[in-house]
């Protein structure tokens, strides 16, 4: 590299912090949305909550640093998606400083390029930074995998230039742009494409289109490129999965078997699938120099337009024409226009493994773009820069300014659609209305949000399309959950029998699921037995779902078995340190046999009097913790517990004896015999071995003595020593009682 790296001046230093600010503010708009699809498979207790170390595997890199997100703020998603954004800006002044560099190699001719080189990777970096079709990357917190492979690879490429063009320092960079190549391929496996194109990007960029100077690097290129194979094959499962599309490839005309990294309900032929890619890789490319917000979609799952042949649609035979037209013009101009040449060339060949190579992936993703889309932009270079040097000059700035407002306005409004889950897949449904997968996805969300009337509405629907066994599967269970919230148990159990009837192509997640809602639905019928027996069977096939550890624990606390649901407690609360449930119930056990550790436990809950929804909390948790609160002297606390309790269930009468109590020590005695008496009304539910349900009449000859209403005190004196005679625990009030009485004769 023959001219040194000048210093940034203010217009470069206003580009990018202008860039950075305003992508803060527009991804900010959605810091808060929720975690969709495939973030909830990598993103869970159950995932991140043992992970100790980096080993290396497939994507373990990205996994990794999920798991610091955790150790930090838990299962969070502000935190993941922060995390994201603020990647995406280091990936993008990553992104700044190697355009910077390419533009400085001695095969860049063009004067106005060389002069500008700085602000022209300014410009790179802040479009880059801006365009709304990152925010799928950004947004969909699983696909730190794509941002971080595409910033390792980037900065591996910064190693690589500087290492080849200084060779004083080359033993110190290039084996740091092999560690960062390493990185990126353990953080997804697309960024072997960008290793593939290091030979490429040295014939043109570094050797300058010398083949002298290359040839002598190529045994080293081959080894390398071996190495990262060898890698691949034997960390990465790459050798199965060769094996398994090569048989796709060779079966081009049959409808495709579905393997482990295949898309739901892809039955397409390789052929029709391979066609259908023209077309969507063809959208691609137009999406990113017309980034209108309406046409961007999140995912289309199975229900984009397949082509059956090349001229159905007709599109297909378009799209092959254009992106043969682009690689043609790519190798022909090689020489003369090698930014065009490499960009086009690099979106191509880094975009075609997961839009090409792999058949049977999910057919369409924009964040797919992520890293192939640096080749888009650096292409455009020369016609920016024709733009700014022509005859009749324009000024960079009034081209440039004006593009990253527009980019800003999209970015912020495409980001409206990630505010939530919900907003997402409505707006995904909106686009493409035959999408199963989004469909159901916000069936479920309007069954949590218990608008139950949409919910199988949406299912409903799904069910109308033609699916796959394992997506009618997931439709099906959706529809029995919603049958059992509401409180529809036949049909629900009608659906689930269906399926256990023939086990065959269930998998054991799938089983496991099944087993689980039966038990749930027996419990909610009283058959304790039978909820025991499928429970349990579920839990056989998975031993680290909370869900089933949670509800296994209660029919042991129902069968008063609390060494074994104090195992399967801290079982759950090894998996979800925060599973609040959870430690209400070990609040409830340790009632019985240790106050301070049930109130260490009832605390992790209800720290700043903030406890969980009121839906959530069992009644007797509620009241065990009011007890206890009472047992401390916090009557204040003690009362709202109580009143908590009667909220969630009003014929739950515990709550009641003790609200009379509290009211009776305030002096607020109407109060106090409006709760005892509320109490009094269930009284044929009384447990006879309660004390507590004799001293409600003590309580009530209190307050009405207090009121001067003597009659009433005497009758519950009287009625509360008959029953209180033949109970140990009540001797002293007895007496008492006795006392109280002669006093009112």
């Amino acid at each position: 590299m023959n001219e040194k790296f000048k210093k940034l001046n203010n217009k470069e230093y206003f580009l990018l912090l202008a860039g950075i600010f305003l992508t803060l503010s527009a991804y900010f708009r959605a810091i808060n949305g929720d975690l969709i699809l495939d973030d909830l498979l990598f993103i869970s207790h159950e995932k991140l909550a043992e992970y100790k170390y980096l080993t290396f595997y497939s994507r373990s890199f990205s996994i990794a640093t999920f798991a610091l997100n955790y150790k930090i703020a838990g299962i969070d998603p502000t935190w993941f998606r922060t995390t994201n954004i603020f990647l995406h800006i280091i990936t993008s002044l990553a992104l700044y400083y190697l355009t910077r560099l390419i533009l400085m190699t001695p095969v860049i001719k063009d004067d106005f390029i060389k002069k500008n080189s700085f602000f022209i990777a300014a410009a790179v970096c802040v479009v880059f930074m801006l365009h709304p079709i990152h925010t799928g990357v950004v947004n969909y917190i699983v696909q730190r995998m794509a941002l971080l492979a595409a910033m390792f690879s980037f900065i591996g490429y910064i190693f690589y230039i500087k290492g080849a063009l200084n060779s004083n320092k080359a033993f110190i960079y290039l084996p740091l742009s092999a560690l960062s190549f390493l990185l990126a391929l353990f953080s997804k496996e697309n960024a072997i494409m960008a290793i593939l194109l290091i030979p490429l990007f040295d014939y043109i960029f570094i050797s300058a289109f010398d083949w002298q100077k290359i040839k002598h690097k190529l045994l080293i290129f081959l080894v390398i490129l071996s190495c990262f194979i060898i890698i691949a094959v034997y960390k990465l499962n790459a050798a199965a999965i060769f094996n398994e599309l090569i048989s796709l490839y060779e079966n081009i005309n049959q409808p495709m078997r579905f393997y482990g990294w295949m898309g739901i309900d892809i039955d397409w032929t390789p052929l029709q699938y391979l066609l259908t890619e023209l077309r969507i890789v063809s959208r691609y490319i137009l999406l990113m120099v017309f980034p209108v917000p309406a046409f961007m979609v999140f995912d289309y799952s199975n229900a984009y337009p397949v082509s059956k042949s090349l001229f159905n649609p007709l599109t297909t035979i378009l799209s092959l024409s254009f992106l043969f037209a682009l690689i043609f013009l790519a190798l022909k101009y090689l020489k003369r226009l090698p930014l065009v040449s490499f960009g086009i060339l690099w979106f191509f060949i880094t975009i075609s493994l997961e839009s090409f190579l792999m058949l049977g992936l999910d057919p369409y993703f924009e964040h797919r773009n992520y890293m192939p889309s640096f080749g888009i932009f650096l292409a455009l270079i020369p016609f920016f820069a024709s733009i700014t040097s022509a005859k009749v000059r324009i000024k960079k700035e009034f081209i440039l300014l004006p593009l990253i407002i527009v980019l800003f306005l999209f970015t912020f409004t495409r980001n409206s659609a990630w505010v939530s889950a919900e907003s997402l897949l409505t707006d995904t449904i909106s686009k493409v209305p035959q999408n199963v997968r989004a469909i159901i996805n916000l069936s479920s969300i309007y069954t949590l949000k218990k608008d139950f009337q949409k919910a199988e509405s949406y299912l409903n629907m799904a069910l109308k399309e033609p699916l796959s066994y394992s997506t009618r599967f997931n439709a099906h269970l959706n529809l029995a959950t919603l049958y059992k919230k509401t409180k529809r148990y036949d049909n629900a159990e009608t659906i689930i029998d269906n399926y256990l009837n023939d086990t065959s192509l269930l998998k054991e997640t799938e089983l496991s699921a099944l087993y689980f809602l039966k038990g749930e639905l027996s419990k909610n019928k009283g058959n304790i037995g039978d909820a025991k027996l499928f429970i349990e069977k579920a839990y056989s096939l998975n031993k680290k779902n909370p869900a089933f550890l949670l509800s296994l624990a209660q029919i042991y606390l129902y069968y008063n078995d609390f060494k074994k649901a104090k195992s399967l407690l801290n079982d759950c609360i090894k998996i979800e340190p925060n599973n609040e449930l959870a430690h209400l119930f070990l609040g409830d056990i340790y009632m019985l046999e240790d106050l301070e550790k049930a109130e260490w436990y009832y605390s992790k809950v209800f720290k700043n009097q903030q406890p969980i929804s009121l839906e959530q909390i069992p009644r007797e948790s509620l009241f065990n913790f009011g007890q206890l609160k009472m047992f401390k002297g916090d009557t204040v606390q003690a009362q709202m517990l109580f009143e908590k309790a009667i909220q969630k269930d009003p014929y739950f009468y515990p709550p009641y004896i003790f609200l009379g109590d509290i009211f009776l020590s305030k002096g607020e005695l109407d109060k106090s015999i409006t709760y005892s008496e509320k109490a009094l009304l269930f009284k044929e539910y009384f447990d006879k071995n309660d004390p507590n349900t004799i001293l409600i009449y003590y309580n009530l000859a209190e307050a009405y003595h207090k009121k001067g209403q003597l009659n009433e005190a005497r009758k519950n004196l009287l009625t509360f020593i008959s029953l209180a005679k033949s109970n140990n625990k009540l001797e002293a009030y007895v007496v008492k009682a006795k006392e109280k009485l002669k006093s009112l004769e």
